[in-house]
């Protein structure tokens, strides 16, 4: 009996064990709304909830896209669970897998995406449309109702505080590099996407295009830029744009919260609890950053966001230019008082004034182009009849237009640099002649744009002049020795340039306008032509040369011919220092020749690209570079044709 009651006890004891280690192992939930998600690529495609059986997993999805325009679901859509295994798609509904859909009205959409049962222990996947760089996806997608995600910062991180009562700082204007070290939390390879850097401010602005940044294995970052001031820098990342401080000699550090950029992006999930900050800052002027990047909603400009940019639109239509002008002074008084009445600190204060005196003296010089937008705007007038419209159209200003400009100290001090929108005010200060007279009244200021003038000749590949090089010993330190770095930086690249081949020059100035295509035909015939024109100092045009090098590698031994045409407005010695960087066929083109092409081709700005196939024909024109992905379709369409 006691033998018995033992065999019981075992038996119960053993149940008791299985039943204990179930219940730590409970049953993976069946449906799950709106779930959390670590990291997304885009802002298109939400998830309503995911419906587990032991026979497939359902994605109950939304899509948000622009109303008459069209996506597509990839066929080799997969998941990867947090254990490794994937699972590929199996069939859809709502949305058919391959086919272009077009979006309604509405700009939204229900579907859903079938894929195999997920094995129980997995916890979270991740979503992708492909193997490829631009596919959309969505990691770290939450297998549970539970709202338990957090921002994991690192164990040595501490906020930054700001002393409400500081002042801005006196800025350092000195040559330096400025660093940018950065973190993105939670990070999987391959989130980042085209993750590229962007500069704005003293000396910044005129680089052609962004610069790649490239991110380690933790997620981790770092670049360094040479500078004289501080200056702003843009990170524009698959999340969004960031925006932060550096200065020469200093370190900014920022870490990047992914999981709060899904949350306050999604259209489903944003008025849930937030997940931590979107940006954390460390190092230099780390308490002002992080005020400024918590109140990003506190835009003070002349206009903060599209919205409020029509509704301007529509109140200056028909205004006389005297009548915009007062209009930009109310909206300055108005906007000094919100800045007034804002809970920041007297730091954030300040720079918001200087943003303010910069964006309306900005519009201020920009009066007859936003006056002209505001009547096209109101009268819905077509790309011809704009073009006519601000070819005929002439609004004058009086002389005596900008002098309100003077009363604006901040335009001219040495804080003007803490504005993210200091790079605006150069520009306009650099190429309107009627602000010129007001740069002249302040040294530093024309000695700046001095500066910025002699820097736009390095930025189009044109070394200095012995004028030039005197002219830099009458400029502060700090800019001579940026510019005389910059300038020696260039002669480097020319000199490499020089052992560089594969890049042809054709002369061909003799030739008749008339007969200058079919010559240039003519030299190429039986091969497919990508015709590119360009000229050195368009940025796209740039931009587009360097993603398009690693196609015309990979496609090195496919028969097609690379052809550049440029005009007399790139000025000879940069056109010719700048192509050994480009290699493909070279012809730079009188003005004449130039007007004529553009009539007879339809070439209406820069870059154009023109693709003529095997037989003579032309298959295919864009203006702007339309992307890698594109353009490697439509040279594959024109060397099929028979």
């Amino acid at each position: 009996m006691k033998q018995a009651t033992n065999l019981i006890a075992g038996f119960c004891a053993g149940i008791g064990v299985l039943l204990s280690t179930q219940c730590t192992q409970p049953a993976p939930e069946k449906v799950i709304v709106k779930p959390q998600i670590l990291a997304v690529n885009n802002q298109v495609l939400e998830i309503d909830s995911i419906v587990r059986t032991d026979s497939n997993t359902v994605f109950h999805m939304q899509a948000f896209f622009r109303p008459n325009y069209w996506i597509k679901i990839d066929p080799q859509t997969f998941l990867t669970d947090n254990l490794g295994r994937t699972y590929s798609v199996q069939k859809s509904a709502g949305i058919p897998l391959g086919e272009k859909f077009w979006m309604p009205e509405s700009g939204q959409t229900t579907f859903q995406l079938v894929f195999p049962p997920l094995q129980a222990k997995a916890t979270s996947v991740d979503f992708s449309e492909g193997k490829y760089k631009t596919a959309w996806a969505l990691w770290g997608i939450q297998l549970t109702n539970e709202k338990k995600l957090q921002v994991e910062l690192p164990a040595d991180f501490q906020e930054a505080r700001v002393d409400p009562n500081a002042s801005l700082p006196d800025p350092v204007y000195q040559y330096g590099m400025a660093t940018l070290k950065g973190q993105i939390l939670h990070y999987r390879p391959g989130m980042e996407g085209e993750f590229t850097a962007y500069f704005m401010g003293i000396l910044q602005g005129q680089r052609e295009g962004n610069v790649p940044l490239k991110v380690t294995d933790d997620g981790c970052f770092e670049l360094q830029v040479p500078s004289v001031a501080p200056f702003y820098c843009h990170l524009f990342c698959p999340f969004g744009r960031i925006e932060c401080m550096l200065a020469p000699n200093e370190t900014t550090q920022i870490y990047i919260n992914p999981t709060e950029y899904a949350r306050r992006q999604s259209k489903l999930r944003r008025e849930e609890p937030a997940i931590g900050k979107l940006v954390y800052y460390a190092g230099y002027l780390a308490g002002l950053q992080q005020e400024m990047a918590d109140h990003d909603s506190l835009n003070f400009s002349f206009v903060s966001n599209n919205e409020e940019y029509l509704k301007v639109m529509e109140q200056i239509e028909g205004m006389k230019p005297e009548e915009f002008q007062a209009y930009l002074l109310r909206r300055m008084d108005e906007k000094k008082q919100q800045i007034e009445r804002c809970p920041c600190s007297q730091a954030f204060k300040e720079q918001a004034h200087i943003k303010l005196c910069q964006s309306i003296a900005s519009a201020m010089s920009r009066t007859e182009s936003l006056l002209k937008e505001a009547h096209i705007q109101k009268h819905q007038l077509n790309s011809k009849e704009s073009r006519d419209y601000y070819k005929n159209t002439r609004i004058r200003l009086p002389k005596s237009y900008f002098d309100c400009l003077k009363e604006m100290p901040l335009l001219f001090s040495p804080h003007a640099c803490y504005s993210s929108v200091m790079g605006d005010w150069i520009s306009y200060l650099t190429y309107q002649p009627e602000l010129r007279g007001l740069v002249s009244q302040h040294e530093e200021m024309a000695q700046l744009l001095k500066a910025e003038e002699i820097l736009a000749g390095i930025h189009h590949f044109i070394t200095l002049t012995d004028k030039q090089l005197a002219e830099l010993k009458a400029l502060p330190e700090p800019y001579r020795l940026f510019l005389e770095a910059a300038n020696q930086q260039l002669m480097d690249k020319i000199e490499a340039n020089k052992r560089k081949v594969g890049a042809n020059i054709h002369e061909i100035e003799k030739v008749k306008k008339e007969e200058l295509f079919p010559a240039i035909l003519s030299k190429f015939r039986g091969h497919t032509l990508l015709i590119d024109f360009w000229a050195t100092w368009c940025g796209p045009c740039n931009m587009g040369h360097k993603e398009m090098a690693p196609l015309k590698e990979e496609w090195k031994n496919k028969d097609i011919v690379y052809i550049y045409i440029a005009g007399e407005n790139s000025p000879e010695e940069a056109w010719k220092n700048k192509i050994p960087d480009i290699p493909g066929e070279h012809f730079r083109i009188t003005q004449s020749q130039w007007d004529y092409l553009s009539g007879e081709l339809g070439v209406s700005g820069v870059p154009t690209y023109i693709i003529v196939d095997k037989n003579g024909n032309m298959v295919h024109k864009v203006v702007g570079f339309p992307g890698v992905d594109e353009m490697k379709n439509q040279l594959q369409k024109a060397m099929n044709v028979k």
